[in-house]
């Protein structure tokens, strides 16, 4: 038999594992040249006698070790409010990251697919006792918890003078309220409210001489209620002196919606029977407060200023999905600056560092989904606006929207403004622009949200033109600063 002249090769021995490694290779290309194989031969030769390839489960801890490294290298990036730089927190993240890519290269021919469950009890270990060693270093570093470990204390109380019903939404508790202004507590334009608790001196009752006059019924939010403006010089104020000798009703209630116009006019309307019903639609916050329920919790304001704060009992989550609050709760969470969780699993996850890194990293993530959100304020707007539109001409009555600006659409119109536009467009619903009657930010509080006095007295002046136009006319197309689309 002939020999080849491969098969005297020696290779030396090596304790070395990586020398084995070689050796091993080594031989299978001399094997492979020595049996003379062709091309497709050595191929499949080369292949038989392959090292183990990284399984399944190595590339899933690879391809998660890469991902969590790169999201602690990053970390200042994904959060804008965070210093620049690269500092401990995210060096564990990354080093963690860094340990999963490891275990996955090194499970190599280890961790078949097939035998992945004998391994599971040894990754499950791993993985917690990793978890804990890096949670124990947030720890010492002073990471914080997303919700905190000890709620701060609190010294204020929810109040009882501002409560909302079926009946007409939400107002003024008429008796507690006026034990709040005697002790201090409430003052000013807060003060002022009739015994159905809305903000008006007049009482919405059926007069004998009401319906000799002509009358007009005011819906709304703060900026309706004179929010900004000195007592007697809100706009509403500023029509009833424009024109006193018309009946004017102010149903506006601050921190409201759509949803309470439309409430508070089915209470009231059918006492009124108006002839002209405008609502003051804010174009800042209504799409937003439309979305969630009329219900309220009022506390007192820090440092037992006059006044209260107000959190609506639903809240709108990350996602865009509604979820109920207890009052007390959305009390004791008002000195954090954060809204209070959603479930207990989420509490309890905001309570541990590594949880609070999820958490955080979901916030990053939600602006994603601001325009699924923003879709379904504009649809519950727009089913709102119909609503009213349809229970204002079941009372005989003319619907006039003020389009009511914030600070953000100046100079340039914000799309929240396009689309208040659009819906009145839409709906057919006459409305009233006041943009170029105002002089900018001159006309708002310096320290505030709302109209100046002012912006109150511009608006006021024009709306008690249309108002007397329509009275003359009896229709809205008489008044030229009107639009009818």
């Amino acid at each position: 038999m002939a020999h080849n002249a491969y098969d005297n090769v020696t290779i030396t021995p090596t304790d070395n594992r990586l020398g084995l490694a070689r050796q091993s290779s080594f031989r299978c290309i001399v094997k492979a040249v020595g049996a003379g194989l062709n091309e497709e031969g050595f191929v499949k030769f080369i292949r038989s006698k392959r090292m183990p390839q990284i399984t399944l489960g190595g590339w899933l801890l690879i391809v998660a070790g890469v991902f969590v490294a790169l999201f602690g290298l990053l970390l200042d990036r994904i959060f804008q409010s965070s210093n620049p730089g690269i500092r401990m927190p995210q060096l564990l993240i990354a080093a963690l990251g860094a340990a999963l890519a490891l275990v996955g290269v090194a499970s190599r021919g280890r961790l078949p697919v097939a035998g992945l469950r004998a391994n599971l009890g040894k990754i499950i270990l791993i993985t917690l006792v990793t978890l804990v060693m890096v949670e124990a270093a947030l720890i010492v570093t002073g990471y914080s918890t997303y919700y905190p470990v000890d709620l701060p204390k609190t010294n204020r109380k929810i109040v009882d003078w501002f409560g909302c019903d079926a009946a007409m939404g939400c107002r003024f508790q008429y008796e507690a309220a006026r034990d709040a202004c005697e002790a201090g507590e409430l003052r000013d334009m807060f003060c002022i409210f009739n015994t159905q608790g809305f903000a008006d001196t007049d009482e919405f009752v059926a007069s004998a001489d009401l319906f000799q006059r002509n009358r007009t019924l005011v819906l709304g939010d703060s900026f309706t209620q004179g929010d900004g403006a000195d007592v007697g010089f809100s706009y509403v104020a500023t029509i009833e002196k424009t024109l006193p000798e018309i009946a004017l009703w102010n149903l506006g209630i601050n921190r409201s919606g759509t949803n309470q116009a439309l409430a508070s006019f089915r209470g009231i309307a059918p006492i009124m029977q108006p002839q002209l019903t405008i609502l003051g639609f804010t174009v800042g916050n209504d799409f937003r407060d439309n979305r969630l329920t009329i219900e309220k919790a009022f506390a007192l304001n820090k440092d037992n200023r006059p006044g209260a704060d107000s959190w609506p009992l639903e809240l709108e989550g990350r996602w865009g999905g509604l979820y109920e609050v207890e009052p007390l709760t959305l009390l004791v969470y008002s000195p954090t600056n954060i809204s209070p969780p959603p479930n207990e699993l989420e509490r309890l996850t905001g309570l541990t560092r590594l949880g609070s890194i999820l958490l955080r990293s979901l916030d990053a993530l939600s602006p994603l989904f601001d325009g699924i959100k923003w879709n379904e304020q504009v649809a519950v707007t727009r089913g709102l606006l119909q609503q009213l539109q349809a229970a204002i001409a079941a009372m005989d009555s003319q619907m006039l929207v003020l389009i009511i600006l914030s600070k953000e659409d100046f100079p340039t119109k914000t799309e929240k403004y396009t689309t208040a536009i659009g819906l009145m467009r839409e709906l057919a619903i006459p409305y009233l622009e006041v943009f170029d009657r105002l002089q900018g930010l001159a006309d708002y509080e310096v320290h505030g949200t709302h109209w100046n006095n002012s912006g109150h007295g511009k608006v006021g002046k024009l709306l008690s033109e249309c108002i007397e136009d329509f009275f003359a006319a009896g229709s809205l197309s008489a008044c030229d600063h009107v639009v009818r689309p």
